[in-house]
């Protein structure tokens, strides 16, 4: 059931007759896609990408065997719980990109995980240079709300935001 409360659903459609269209018929997977939409004006933080306006970013890719659709729901969840979701490589998602799906979301940097700060003062500074978008639909770019951590083998991923860590900082500055 569409509901135009956030704005989300009409630029998912584009995005859906775009891909459906370089899918080819009978490939036996369904091709699950994890978007990002912003910048609409029903979302809190559109302001940070400009005047208003919905954009769509593709952030992962999944695909599952079409014969799912006759499971029943425990094997399903079972499915899920063990890991069977088949996640898509960095060059699958550059390519589905490049054949008219969605743009990718920012890539900003390889590092080997040892190499993160490993305290909160370090990390945060670190991640200071990340503080402005860079997917601005339009004007001047404003504030993101953090950076995606993910290991090449998909075995961590994690959302480091500004706002956590500004929020512990100014905690612990005051002896909580």
């Amino acid at each position: 059931m569409h509901n135009p409360a956030l704005g989300i659903v009409d630029p998912l459609r584009e995005v859906a007759e775009k891909v459906s269209a370089t899918r080819a018929e009978g490939s036996g997977e369904i091709l699950v896609l994890y978007l990002e939409v912003y910048g609409s004006r029903q979302l809190p933080a559109w302001k940070q990408y400009g005047s208003g306006e919905a954009a769509v970013r593709l952030f992962d890719v999944a695909s599952i065997p079409e014969e799912m659709l006759s499971w029943e729901i425990e094997r399903i969840a079972s499915w899920r719980h063990d890991g069977g979701q088949e996640f898509a490589a960095e060059p699958v998602l550059g390519d589905l990109a490049a054949r008219g799906g969605p743009a990718l979301t920012p890539r900003l940097f390889e590092i080997d995980g040892g190499d993160l700060p490993s305290d909160i003062e370090g990390m945060r500074a670190f991640m200071e240079t990340y503080r402005g978008t860079r997917v601005a639909t339009s004007g001047e770019p404003g504030l993101n709300e953090g950076i995606v951590l993910r290991a090449p083998d998909r075995s961590v991923i994690s959302k480091a935001r500004f706002q956590d860590y500004d929020r512990t900082l100014k905690r612990r500055a005051k002896g909580r």
